[in-house]
Formats: C-alpha cells, structure tokens, sequence
C-alpha cells in the first residue's frame, strides 16, 4: 500500500507548489492542474480540482475487503475513479487505484522541515474515531483511549496522533503535519524563514523566547505544518 498527500491548489498551480519547492521539495510530476512533490518521508499532490477537500490518499490494488468492513462504520462516497470517507474529525480519506506514474518510484531528500512524525488530529470521540482507522489496518502503538493522547501505527501509511480537544496551548490546525526536531529545530526554522514563508504561528505559551523554537506554517490548500523541537 502507497499513500500521498492531498491538498487543493490555488487556481495557479505554480503558485502553489512554489510553497513546497522553498522547502526544498523536489518536484515529481506537474501540469496545469496537478503537482506531485517529495520529500525523504511523504508526497503531496497538489490538485486545483476545487471539488477535492484536504486529506490523505491510499493506493491499493483492490479495496474490496476494505469498502465491506468499512460499510458498517462510515458513509462511503463513490468517485469517478476512487472511493472517499470522511472522519469525524475533518480528515478525507480517498481509496484509489492508480497513483501518478513514477509517483513512489523516485526517492527525494529530506526537506528543510525536518523529521515527519505523521498526521495530528484533535478528536472528541477516540474510540469511534479509532474504530475507523482500524478498518484500514491502524493499530494503537503509544497512549491510551482514555488518557488524552494516543499514537496509530501503521506498517505503510504515516502515523496518526489523536489529542484531546482544547489541550494545546497553540492554534491548531485540524488536520496537521508534524515535524519533531529536536534541538536542530531552530536552525532548521531560520532556513524556512530564510525562505520568505510566513509563519502562519510562532507559539509563546511559555514565554516568547530570545530565538524561535517553534513555528506552525499552513499551505494553501488547508493543511497544518507543526515544526517543534520535541
């Protein structure tokens, strides 16, 4: 199993997929209506199709089995090519068969964002939530359902961290990126600065530091980028 990103573009494709490029994303596949970037730990496509929400994108050859165990937990929409599902918490799901050509074929380096951790999300409900993910082969790998937190592991697809409601004390983006780094986070944060991106949040809860230790972006299309130095 294969996944990307999804994220709606502004009507200029370019325009849009220069975000991605000044984080050192390396540019895959493009024409005037579709852009597929890398880096080292994810792909994102970059669609104008205004009709597309945000989410995440699973390819597989046959989702069958999938699309039953799913029936009893989900309303399902069909597509032209694809199968789509909505979480109760704002993330898409979209079930499809043919990636872009070379789309996993072609490695890339690390962007500038550092180490992906996976997809963050704020969830009311984690068992219901929960009950979704697993249908698609996610598996509790850190916390607990009652305990406020909780990581899902996945053999192929990037880890998903459930957080309680209105427990962190910055803006959050629901659905977000997150990139833990760690000490090398504030250089790393300079770099993108030094890009000319403006940081859509620098988180000061504990106090406004002398230099920046944390940062939250947003691309265009909707998504969340956390870059902390946890």
């Amino acid at each position: 199993m294969e996944w990307t990103l999804i994220s709606p573009a502004s009507s200029s494709i370019d325009e849009s997929a220069e975000f991605y490029k000044k984080l050192r994303f390396q540019e895959l596949a493009t024409d005037s209506k579709l852009s597929l970037l890398a880096e080292q730990n994810m792909r994102i496509e970059l669609n104008t199709n205004q009709f597309l929400r945000l989410g995440l994108k699973l390819y597989s050859e046959d989702w069958e089995p999938t699309l039953k165990a799913l029936e009893d937990v989900v309303p399902i929409l069909e597509l032209d090519d694809d199968f789509a599902f909505r979480e109760p918490n704002g993330l898409w799901i979209y079930l499809g068969t043919n990636p872009q050509e070379n789309a996993f074929e072609t490695s890339a380096n690390e962007s500038i964002l550092g180490n992906f951790m996976g997809i963050s999300l704020e969830v009311i409900d984690f068992e219901s939530t929960y009950k979704i993910f697993k249908v698609i082969g996610y598996e509790v790998v850190m916390g607990k359902m009652d305990s406020g937190f909780v990581v899902l592991g996945h053999e192929h697809l990037p880890g998903i961290s459930f957080m309680k409601p209105l427990t962190c004390p910055h803006k959050f983006i629901n659905p977000s990126l997150t990139f833990f780094n760690g000490k090398k986070n504030k250089d790393l944060i300079k770099k993108v600065i030094e890009t000319g991106i403006e940081p859509f949040e620098i988180p000061d809860a504990f106090g406004q530091p002398k230099e920046i230790e944390n940062i939250i972006l947003r691309d265009q299309g909707g998504w969340g980028i956390f870059m902390f130095n946890d």
